[in-house]
């Protein structure tokens, strides 16, 4: 009888030693029926990355992306393109509690209302390039951007928050307003129990960029 060698022995073992180091955590199953994969329901719509979707008080459904590209369609209806005054990568979508459709594209906020096919600028102290357009509701929305950014309206005007850092924010969730949190560049968690006026660090087990957060319903975000 043969015995491998030592040094074939180490092959075979270093394999599991590196992903015994490995710091990220193994994220917690996932409740419910097993992903199954979705294929594209249309294929050559655009050159461009879309990077923003949302479904209107009508039903109609927008999407946006890279250079200023921004399409809509009404059920499943051919999609129409929809010409926008932005040059920037189109970053998010939403719709207030007016009616007004709210687009945010490079450094500017868009609105329109939806019987009027014209975009006008909003009003921001801002100068930097957004990167994420949310909403608790329609009245509580929120815009997240690079150097730290956090803007939230508050009776029609948007105010910027306290953050305490300079990372990009990518993306928002939520349950409340007593219970938000913001995610973005470098492992950036951030977590606001007043409504978005202020926002503090939370503790991060990762340093990816994280594009995302929402909540399970389970009490997980």
């Amino acid at each position: 009888m043969t015995f491998p060698s030592l040094r074939f022995r180490a092959v075979l073992l270093l394999p599991v030693l590196l992903a015994c180091r490995s710091t990220e955590p193994t994220p917690p199953p996932i409740p419910g029926e097993p992903f199954v994969r979705v294929d594209n329901v249309r294929r050559g719509l655009t050159d461009a990355s879309l990077l923003a979707a949302f479904t209107d008080q009508s039903g109609i459904t927008w999407v946006g992306g890279n250079v200023a590209a921004v399409f809509h369609r009404q059920g499943s209806g051919a999609w129409q393109a929809e010409p926008v005054p932005v040059s920037g990568f189109v970053t998010g979508i939403w719709q207030d509690g007016d009616g007004h459709l709210l687009l945010a594209a490079g450094e500017e906020l868009l609105q329109r209302s939806l019987t009027a096919p014209s975009w006008s600028p909003v009003p921001l102290d801002n100068a930097a390039i957004l990167l994420e357009l949310w909403g608790l509701d329609a009245e509580q929305l929120f815009l997240g951007g690079t150097g730290g950014t956090i803007l939230r309206r508050v009776g029609g005007n948007w105010l910027r928050a306290e953050t305490p850092v300079g990372t990009e924010i990518w993306g928002f969730g939520g349950t409340g307003p007593d219970d938000l949190v913001a995610v973005g560049q470098s492992g950036t968690i951030l977590e606001s129990h007043d409504g978005g006026a202020t926002w503090q660090a939370a503790p991060s087990p990762t340093t990816a960029t994280l594009f995302d957060v929402v909540a399970d319903g389970a009490g997980r975000m």
